[in-house]
Parts: C-alpha cells; structure tokens; sequence
C-alpha cells in the first residue's frame, strides 16, 4: 500500500504522542499513589502521635496523683492498678474502644499493637518480625519503620516506632521482682516483664491504617488528570496535523509548479540549443562564403577584405559558442576568449617573426561588451599584423586587460612596429577596420586614445560593473 510522506508524518507523530500520553499516564499514576501513600502515613503518625499523648498523660499526670495518695497515706504505698497506672493498657483499651466506633460506622478497622519481647500480658507478645524490629530500634539501628501491606484484598500503612526508652521510675515495676508491689506480682506473676535495664527499648507501638480510601480519591485524580493530558495532547496532536497538512499542502503546489517551471526551462533550453545550433550553422555558412569569395576575388585588397570580414564573423562565432557552453550565462570570462583570439589571429597570420605578449587575467565580463572588446581586439591585432611589420621585420604585439572599480576597465592593444600613420587615430579616415573600432567604442560608451611612444597601442577605458 502506497502511504503519503504526510500520513506517514501524521503516523509517527500520533506513535509519538501516545507513547508520551502512556508515560505521562503511567507517571502520573505514580505520583498520585505516592501522594496517597505520604496522606496515609501523615494520618499514621497523627494516630501514633495521639496515642503517645495519652500515655504521656498517664505517666505524667494520673501516675504523680496517684503516688501522692500513697504518701498521704490515703492509698496503701503497695497500691497497683492496670486501668489507673498501667499506660500501655489504658492506651490500648482507649484505642479499642475507638475501633468499635469506627466499626459500628462501618468503618474500616485499624489495627494497634503495643508489643514486647518480654510482656505480661501474653497476647502483648511479639512476632518474630516485630522482635527484629525491637531489636533494630534498640540498637539505634533505624528510628521508625513503614510498609505497605496487604491483607484481605486491601493495602494498609504499617507504622512502627520504638517504646520509651526504660527510666528508672520503670524499674520499680520493671526491675527487680522483690520491689514489685504485691498486688501486680499476684496479678500477674515474677516471670515475666521484669529484669529490665535503664534505656532499654523493650517494646514498639505500630498500627496499621487503610490506605484505600486514599487510593481511591487518588484513582479519581489520576483518571481525570489521564482525561485532561490525554485532551491536551489531542488538541496539540490535532493542531500539528492540520499543519501538516496546511504545509503538505503547499509543498505539493510548490513541487506542481517545480514541474512546471521544470518543463517550462527544458522546453526553454532545447529552444536555446535549436537557436544556438542554427546560429552557429549560419554563422559557419556565411564565414564558408566568405572564404569562397576571398579564394576568388580578382584583385589582394579584395581578398583581404573579405578575409577580414571572415575573421569578425568568426570572433562571434566564438562569442557565441562560449555563451552555449556556459548555459546562456551573461557573463564570460573575458581573459580566456581574448587569449584564444588572439593565439587564432597569430595561428593564421604568415607573419612568423611576431610574438605576442599578453596579460589577459581570469575576470568576468557581461556579454554586451565582451562581444565589442572582442571585435575591437581582432581589428586591431589584425592592422598591426598587417602594416606594423613591413618587409618581414621582427616585432611584438601586446594585449592586457585590467579592471579596478574605481576608474572601470582598461584594454590595452600595442605594437613595436613603425607606428600609425597620423590622421588615422579618430576614424573619420583609414581603413574600415579603424572606423570599426571607433564605433564599437562609441557603442560601449568608451573612451579610445593612441599612443605612439616606440610603435602603437591603442587603449580603450570604459565603465561596467562586474558582479562580485
């Protein structure tokens, strides 16, 4: 099946973002379970701490009143009551009462343990577990102890903390059995509960909270905030691919007129080479006419003319050719087609005993005054090969060019031969060739002047800006 770059898009993009909504699900649930979990320990330790109030209250307030009845003599000094002196056992009691209150409101029991590895009372016995943990907690080991745990399908908060360390007001009952009052050995023994020392952490008071009521608050935070991520996402997710599809769009109407204008340069171009390809024929034909007249012309100034004419119709050919080469550019390098018309001028010319210096650089030219400098080049090379050398004299011809954006080009085209004859240098008479190039400098705007120091050089200086 063959898919759209942009429904591809859109697919990825709809992977992307439900595998980031799945994360941020998956986190959030973890968030609002932790924060479940850090209410429920918040209310442990509230519950723990009003259990550690009332047995604060029992030793230091119901205890002192109690001793001070014993010292007024108002109560036997041997005097010992659970319910009235013992803490653990009143804080227990207090706490089963409030679990039949919670149970008559159908309320989920908590549990409350206040345990000893060495108790009076049996069922104030400790587990295993909890014997650890007392050992842990005596040791200074760890300070508190929480968990999850669950127990009938439901998860609690088990939270346990260490008993009071043991006083010395604890080892009259805790201590040594002989000074135990009498009414607490019948009750309950000499075996157990006693031989205790001072800082001794013999017990731990834990209890175990249900954690479901605020599992279940923090469920609903969690679907809700599930639904309200998961609508954001949606309307971002949407909101993308509507650009997409905006930006599909334009891509597709760019690359319709891509095509276009595709289609429209290759018509274009084969145009450009079917025009090239007739110019260049009738260029050659003309320039083979030419030829064929000069090889039948009567008189040498005829055939030198027509030579010439042959010559200029080749330079354009030239011209032309370099264009084609370069796909139509407006530009050419004007130091390279200079340099190969001068080398086919001196190729063609008898004139062995001439050399050539040139200082043509590498530097681009617009094409509406290359084809002028060019033209200009081949007259002048051409009189010089003609009139500057009399009698096969040895001798010199040189073409430069330069240009600096200040004063604009400069085209300089010399000899060392016997000079140019004076009247001939403003074009109004001469050869055709002079008036030639007068008024291709006058086409260009440019200003031509001679000098006659030692032979000829024409320089030609004119304006044109030159890309950079």
């Amino acid at each position: 099946m063959n898919i759209s770059p942009q429904r591809r898009g859109a697919l990825a993009l709809c992977a992307v973002f439900f595998i980031a909504w799945a994360l941020l699900v998956l986190i959030l649930k973890d968030t609002t379970r932790d924060y479940a979990l850090k209410l429920s320990i918040e209310e442990t330790e509230h519950q723990l701490m009003n259990i550690s109030a009332m047995r604060h209250y029992v030793e230091n307030s119901i205890k002192p009143e109690i001793n001070k009845l014993m010292d007024k003599g108002i109560l036997p000094e041997d005097y010992f009551s659970p319910e009235l002196m013992y803490a653990s056992y009143i804080s227990r009691g207090m706490f089963e009462a409030h679990n039949e209150i919670h149970s008559a409101a159908e309320l989920t029991e908590r549990t409350f343990r206040y345990v000893s590895n060495n108790p009076r009372n049996p069922k104030n016995l400790a587990t295993p577990f909890e014997n650890d943990l007392i050992r842990k907690f005596d040791a200074r080991e760890i300070e508190k102890f929480t968990e999850v745990v669950e127990k009938d399908g439901e998860e609690f908060i088990y939270y346990a903390i260490p008993a009071s360390p043991v006083e010395g007001s604890c080892l009259r009952c805790h201590g040594d059995p002989a000074d135990a009052p009498p009414e607490l050995l019948a009750r309950y023994g000499s075996t157990a509960g006693f031989d205790e020392s001072l800082g001794q952490i013999r017990g731990l008071t834990s209890l175990s909270m249900p954690i479901d009521e605020h599992l279940v608050i923090a469920r609903q935070v969690w679907f809700i905030l599930s639904i309200i991520t998961g609508a954001v996402l949606f309307l971002v997710y949407g909101t993308m691919v509507y650009y997409l599809r905006q930006i599909g769009a334009r891509e597709r109407i760019i690359s319709e007129k891509n095509r276009a204008l595709e289609q429209e340069l290759n018509e274009k171009e084969m145009l450009m080479a079917e025009i090239h390809h007739r110019v260049k024929n009738n260029l050659m034909v003309v320039q083979s006419f030419l030829g064929l007249q000069s090889r039948g012309a009567l008189d040498e100034g005829s055939r030198d003319a027509l030579q010439d004419s042959q010559n200029r119709v080749h330079v354009m050919g030239m011209l032309h050719e370099r264009l084609y080469a370069g796909s139509m550019e407006s530009h050419i390098n004007i130091g390279e087609f200079l340099g190969e018309l001068v080398d086919m001028l001196m190729q063609s010319s008898a004139g062995a005993n001439v050399k050539t210096v040139v200082d043509l650089p590498d530097i681009e030219m617009d094409v509406e005054y290359a084809m002028p400098c060019g033209l200009i080049v081949n007259e002048l090379v051409t009189n010089a090969l003609k009139h500057a050398f009399p009698d096969g004299r040895e001798g010199r011809i040189s073409a430069s060019l330069s240009y600096r954006k200040e004063i604009g080009w400069s085209l300089k085209v010399g000899d060392d031969g016997v000079g140019l004859p004076e009247g001939l240098e403003d074009g109004r008479q001469g050869s055709l060739g002079m008036k030639i190039v007068h008024a291709l400098a006058s086409q260009i705007q440019g200003e031509l002047s001679v000098q006659r120091d030692g032979g000829t050089e024409f320089v030609l200086r004119f304006r044109e800006t030159i890309e950079d």
